[in-house]
This record gives structure tokens, C-alpha cells and sequence, in this order.
């Protein structure tokens, strides 16, 4: 095609676009304005179907319920509790463990983020911000379920401790599909944990003898 043949199609389209919007006036122009938006709303959407948001979003524990028949070994022996939220591949959340609380009295919960990757293999961290900082305590990952798994909603997720060498390296949890109070039992009991400790730290300190200076 020649420069000119290009020329006289471009303006033609320019012509045909500027015709079309005086014809249909301010809706063709707010069609055009939602076209950003609309494209994100797609993009945003296909990343939470290829990133599996759904399948990974929930609360995470060895509880079983009755919608399912379990076998022994489904889930671990674990008080281990996950609360992921996972949105276009990013995750958020919370992680609870009365283990955890009773070895380190003043962590009543750790803070998760991470994200899933290409493979659709979700990294967590659990983490505490202390004194500012952020403490990393434990790496988790996940590949994705099985089918059979799937079906039952059991994932498998492996842990790596900084805190503790008493939590299992795999453990095998279930997403609870009713509404589910262990998140918050289990804070509860590390918060009575937490403030035992801090009350007993305070009078180990009053009894303890001062200094002359």
C-alpha cells in the first residue's frame, strides 16, 4: 500500500470515527471513556481465573465437617489455622496456632502476604512487625490440589519454622465451607496467653532486687 492509499485510510477512519460520535453524541463518548475500565475489569478477571483465586481463598484448618466422607489421613494432626484472601494472585492473611502462642507467648497471630506464581504455586510469609521491623517466622507453600483433593477441598501445604521445630514440616488442611470460630477461638486463647506472659514478666520485674546506685 502506498503512502498516499495509507493516508486516505487513516483520514477515512478518523472521518467514519468523528461521523460516528457527532451521530450518537455522548454515548458513543462515555463508550469510549469505559473502555479503560472495562479492559481492567477483563485483565483482572482473567488473572484471578488463571491464578485460581478462589480455589486458594478461605480458611485453611484440620477441622473436618460433614459434607464429605473423610478417611483417616485426609487432614493432619494440627491446631494450624490459615485465613487466606487471594486476589488476582496477590494473597493476604492470617495465621494462628495455639503451639505457636504457647512458644512464643507474645505472637497471638502472624500476618501473611505472598502471592501465586506462573506455575499457580502459592508462597506465603508469615510475619510480625515488631518494633517497626518486620520478623519473618515461617515460609509456606502450596502446588495445587489434586482433583480428588479437590473435590474434598483439601490442600497440602508445607512449612518451613524460624519459631518453632514443633510444627510438621506438611501438613494436609481443609478450607472450611461454613462459617468457621476456630480463627477467632485460637486468638483468643493466645491473647490470654500473651497477657499471663506480660503480667508475669512484670512482677518477676517488681520482685526482682533493685540497685543501689
Amino acid at each position: 500500500m502506498t503512502k498516499e492509499k495509507i493516508t486516505i485510510a487513516v483520514l477515512t477512519f478518523i472521518g467514519g470515527a468523528l461521523g460516528f460520535i457527532l451521530l450518537q453524541g455522548p454515548t458513543a463518548l462515555n463508550n469510549l471513556q469505559l473502555l479503560p475500565d472495562a479492559y481492567v475489569q477483563v485483565s483482572n478477571k482473567m488473572k484471578s481465573l488463571y491464578f485460581k483465586d478462589s480455589t486458594w481463598s478461605g480458611t485453611w484448618s484440620a477441622s473436618a465437617d460433614y459434607e464429605y466422607t473423610y478417611e483417616e489421613g485426609d487432614t493432619s494432626d494440627t491446631d494450624i489455622i490459615i485465613n487466606l484472601s487471594v486476589e488476582q494472585g496477590e494473597a493476604h492473611g492470617e495465621f494462628y496456632s495455639k503451639s505457636l502462642c504457647e512458644a512464643a507467648p507474645m505472637l497471638d497471630l502472624l500476618l501473611i502476604d505472598g502471592r501465586v506464581d506462573a506455575s499457580r504455586k502459592l508462597h506465603l510469609i508469615a510475619y510480625e512487625m515488631i518494633g517497626g521491623k518486620r520478623r519473618n517466622f515461617i515460609a509456606i507453600s502450596a502446588s495445587l490440589p489434586s482433583d480428588d483433593d479437590i473435590k474434598k477441598n483439601i490442600t497440602t501445604f508445607n512449612i518451613q519454622s524460624g519459631i518453632t521445630d514443633t510444627f510438621p514440616t506438611r501438613i494436609r488442611l481443609k478450607k472450611q465451607l461454613n462459617e468457621n470460630t476456630e480463627a477467632h477461638e485460637t486468638q483468643e486463647y493466645c491473647l490470654t496467653k500473651k497477657w499471663a506472659f506480660i503480667k508475669n514478666e512484670l512482677e518477676r520485674r517488681d520482685a526482682s532486687p533493685k540497685s543501689n546506685h
